[in-house]
């Protein structure tokens, strides 16, 4: 097995790993975008699953890290949302005032 041969095994498992994480970003992603136009009585439950997710994240980086020569945009990103969306998920339990008939 000669060198090259090996390091071309390698960028093929990474881009198919990638691939695959990719796949499952847009599913999640096209999930939430029908639960925002068609069923906004989840909203909550997303806002949780969003949380759950960034947070997670947030603890593995801290548990296996990886070596980088700067800081991510992700990582600014990820400190922003996990303590907005706790925000949001209060927000979105809050009930609307109704309006009556003489509004």
């Amino acid at each position: 097995l000669s060198s090259s041969s090996a390091a071309s095994d390698v960028y093929k498992r990474q881009v198919y790993i990638f691939a695959q994480w990719g796949i499952a970003q847009l599913m999640v992603g096209l999930i939430y975008l029908l639960v925002a136009l068609r069923y906004r009585s989840l909203i909550p439950l997303m806002y949780g699953f969003i949380f759950l997710e960034w947070s997670s994240r947030m603890g593995l980086s801290f548990l296996k890290s990886i070596e980088t020569t700067g800081t991510a945009p992700a990582a600014i990103g990820q400190l922003v949302l996990v303590i907005l969306i706790p925000l949001m998920f209060y927000l979105s339990l809050r009930q609307s005032p109704r309006r009556t008939p003489s509004d």
